[in-house]
């Protein structure tokens, strides 16, 4: 009864010292339990750690490990006067160890532990030899630790609530768009083919298709009787290819396959003729828009080949009409997204 009443009024005293153990978990790239002790000893004389084998029943257990690019750290302080928990979390874990010592301090001596930064240079304590055993005496190791590197000063407990990782973005959703072409085709006749189109087009990610259709008229050069009528004619098209959108602008590369279903008519030669083709092409289209909301403009390029290489005459002077080997036919277009 003398002994416990004893050990009471030591443990009531304001400058009784603390004995405790210390439960000691940690990360491999972290200092070692050494590194605490000797600043927590620095922050407060009133904390003395002793090894597994005192009788005193106060712990301070500590967990530290790595979470994503920084280092958490759990401290449970179970002294006479309760059980405290705290949370520590920084990049660096000399910096956990160092808030944990802190926090330790503060709970053992609230009054008069040192709230300023760790010296550069600390006394690492050797570690508690283990209780002797009956085969062989005990060894005392001394373990030389580099002392941490020096870290801010810590105003305040760390504790941070992880986040999850930002989502990968979703792929754009489809979406059609319907516009109007006005082009201009040169080399499909002596003079230009001025015509339009309009187009439905489906875009998804990165994948572009258009269908369009319309028509266009232009002349032709008789050698003996003048020009040769190029009336009204019927164009359509397929194209499909990849787009990019760099900022507002939007670039497209895609194939195209066309098809132009003419009729050539020369009425003022000695014998009135009418020829009807069909004459079908194949090439790259490059667009350059600009997106204004819903809208696109821009322009676009179809360098086209000719799949049918063929001269006929359309007079019997020996006026010709001859489908070209390439036409370049420039367009300004404009889309409103549906």
């Amino acid at each position: 009864m003398v002994t416990a009443l004893v050990t009471l009024l030591a443990a009531s005293t304001p400058d009784a010292v603390q004995r405790t153990r210390l439960a000691w978990e940690a990360a491999p790239d972290c200092p070692e339990r050494e590194a605490f002790v000797a600043a927590l000893s620095f922050r407060t004389a009133r904390a003395e750690v002793v090894g597994d084998g005192d009788e005193t029943k106060a712990l301070i257990a500590i967990r530290i490990e790595r979470v994503g690019r920084r280092f958490r750290g759990t401290l449970v302080l179970d002294l006479p006067t309760g059980v405290t928990r705290r949370e520590a979390s920084s990049p660096r874990c000399s910096s956990v160890v160092e808030a944990l010592s802190l926090m330790s301090a503060l709970v053992i001596d609230p009054e008069h532990a040192k709230m300023g930064p760790l010296p550069s240079q600390l006394p690492v304590p050797a570690r508690t030899p283990p209780p002797p055993t009956p085969v062989e005496p005990p060894v005392e190791r001394s373990v030389d630790l580099e002392p941490p590197a020096p870290a801010p000063p810590v105003e305040a407990p760390a504790i941070t609530v992880a986040t999850a990782p930002a989502p990968s973005p979703a792929p754009s959703p489809a979406s059609l768009h319907l516009g109007a072409a006005l082009h201009l085709t040169t080399a499909i006749s002596g003079l230009a083919d001025i015509g339009g189109t309009a187009h439905l087009s489906y875009q998804r990610a990165r994948f572009l298709a258009r269908l369009e259709l319309g028509g266009g008229s232009g002349r032709v050069v008789s050698a003996a009787q003048g020009d040769g009528l190029y009336p009204f004619h019927l164009l359509a098209g397929v194209s499909a290819g990849v787009f990019f959108v760099p900022g507002p602008v939007q670039v497209d590369l895609l194939a195209t396959v066309q098809g132009l279903l003419f009729t050539v008519r020369a009425p003022r030669t000695t014998q009135p003729l009418e020829v009807v083709r069909l004459s079908p092409a194949v090439g790259p289209s490059v667009g350059l828009l600009l997106r204004l909301g819903r809208w696109t403009v821009g322009l676009r390029a179809f360098v086209g080949f000719n799949l049918r290489l063929d001269t006929y005459v359309i007079d019997p002077e020996g006026g010709v009409f001859t489908n070209p080997l390439v036409f370049l036919q420039p367009s300004l277009v404009g889309a409103l997204a549906l």
